[in-house]
């Protein structure tokens, strides 16, 4: 049986769980700090949420909010624990950020032009370019995406590639060489059936 490990606080994670209410299998969403309570799932999803402290990514901070810098250590074991075994992770907006330094890249601190991809209290809609794999498999050349992030991934971690752009050239999804890491700037669990194509792909991967 899969079982989807959510590092989340429960109350924050209801659009996660309602978009994969529907896929017959288990999760379990927890934001304890111990170890062991994942160590019986077979996939790892990591939520959107606060800024990665620039210290794990060697940068001084300059813009920065809501950094949690025991939410970063126990994102990080978990996505070394995951991989170390094989198992599957997909990283959500600040998910994807966190794997991202976990794979040795760094962050823009601010994005340049925050109006394509932030606005308070909604989120923005805007085209990425899908160049390769699971992105352009699922919607094409081209697909509309919503954003909410101030922050993005600058140079890409070992072994990841970038699946998707958008028009100032922030990566919006990319993938590990081993097919079973995958992160994406967006939320799809805001994007109606759409978005849920993420989630079933992601957990169809063994």
């Amino acid at each position: 049986m899969k079982r989807l490990f959510i590092f989340a606080e429960e109350n924050s994670a209801f659009n996660y769980v309602r978009a994969i209410k529907n896929t017959k299998i288990e999760c379990e969403i927890t934001c304890s700090l111990n170890p062991m309570e994942c160590k019986n799932h077979s996939h790892l999803l990591l939520c959107g949420g606060g800024d990665v402290n620039p210290l794990f990514y060697e940068q001084e901070e300059y813009s920065c909010n809501n950094l949690d810098h025991k939410r970063d250590l126990a994102e990080l074991f978990l996505i070394n624990y995951f991989y170390k075994r094989s198992l599957p992770i997909l990283g959500i907006c600040r998910g994807m950020q966190i794997l991202n330094v976990a794979f040795g890249g760094d962050l823009m601190q601010s994005v340049k032009d925050s109006t394509l991809h932030f606005a308070k209290e909604k989120d923005i809609n805007h085209p990425v370019e899908n160049v390769i794999g699971l992105m352009k498999n699922l919607y094409g050349n081209y697909s509309l995406v919503n954003s909410a992030h101030r922050q993005a991934v600058n140079s890409l971690g070992k072994n990841l590639a970038p699946l998707s752009f958008s028009d100032d050239r922030v990566c919006e999804a990319f993938l590990h060489e081993n097919k079973k890491i995958l992160g994406v700037q967006f939320h799809p669990e805001r994007m109606g059936e759409r978005g849920l194509l993420i989630y079933q792909s992601f957990l169809k991967i063994d």
